[in-house]
């Protein structure tokens, strides 16, 4: 029986340790023609209370939260000869399907500008769960990423004197191994997360970057284990106008804009990065 899911247990505990090292050596690579025409905002406070980055600042997150579940759905022993042939040799097979929930809350201000958002995310996750009596402990209990699906929508009431209606944010991911032919068996899962904002009059797409490979301090390029999220990108009409580097928490701000363009596009990035269940920082 051709087993063909994400190894998750281990990649996570590789990928965990790659991270703490990408955080503070390495950080995206940012294309010269957009980086020329650029300002960088760091991020401060990411995990905590509050967030500003460049002169944005949010007031206190609000945040509820749904503590998650998960359920077995059923053994696959009970239906499959093959399963009750594993039983013999002590392995058992299980569907284990785990939702997660959240929600938060908060203004965002940047001198006389201010504006309102509120948010929430969902996440639902299947995974195969093999229990075995491997003497190798680290083999006895595996789970295999099998599909997901993520959704987050936000409200964003921005001062009226910027604009006039409401801005509607949706981001959306999701995954299928049974259909992924091209993932190697130590890459994360990373499914199609894209997105986008309106208000009915302007849009702005945003988009998932992936990367495997990152700039080191010393400004040389880096290969990365494993594709990883590296950023997002906010792309108005025909070009790219805001940038996420999600690695060193960086706001990339195209320099030729409107302030009232400039508010917004702050606003939406804070929102993306202040989420729990697809959260960033991980």
């Amino acid at each position: 029986m051709k087993i063909k899911y994400g190894y998750t247990c281990l990649v996570g505990l590789f990928l965990s340790l790659c991270i703490v090292s990408c955080k503070t050596t390495f950080h995206l690579a940012i294309p010269s023609e957009f980086s020329d025409n650029a300002s960088k905002m760091p991020a401060k406070g990411l995990g905590k209370k509050y967030m500003s980055f460049g002169s944005y600042k949010t007031s206190k997150i609000k945040r509820g939260w749904n503590p998650g579940s998960s359920r077995r759905t059923g053994s696959f022993g009970q239906r499959f000869i093959e399963d009750r042939l594993l039983r013999d040799f002590g392995i058992s097979a299980n569907n284990i399907r785990a939702k997660e929930k959240g929600r938060f809350e908060f203004t965002i201000l940047s001198g006389n500008s201010w504006a309102a958002i509120y948010a929430r995310e969902q996440k639902e996750t299947n995974n195969l769960r093999i229990k075995t009596n491997s003497d190798l402990g680290i083999f006895n209990n595996m789970d295999f990423l099998k599909n997901y699906e993520y959704s987050f929508l936000a409200t964003i009431f921005p001062d009226s004197s910027m604009y006039k209606e409401p801005w509607k944010l949706f981001i959306s991911n999701s995954y299928n191994a049974f259909t992924d032919t091209t993932r190697k068996f130590f890459e994360l899962a990373t499914g199609n997360e894209h997105g986008y904002a309106t208000d009915g009059k302007d849009s702005i797409f945003i988009k998932a970057i992936f990367i495997k490979k990152a700039i080191k301090e010393n400004g040389k390029e880096a290969k990365i284990p494993v594709k990883m999220l590296g950023g997002y990108e906010l792309r108005w009409e025909d070009g790219v106008v805001c940038v996420i580097d999600a690695i060193k928490r960086n706001v990339w701000m195209y320099n030729d804009l409107e302030e009232k363009d400039k508010f917004i596009l702050s606003v939406i990035s804070s929102a993306i990065m202040l989420r729990r269940v697809q959260d960033i920082r991980k």
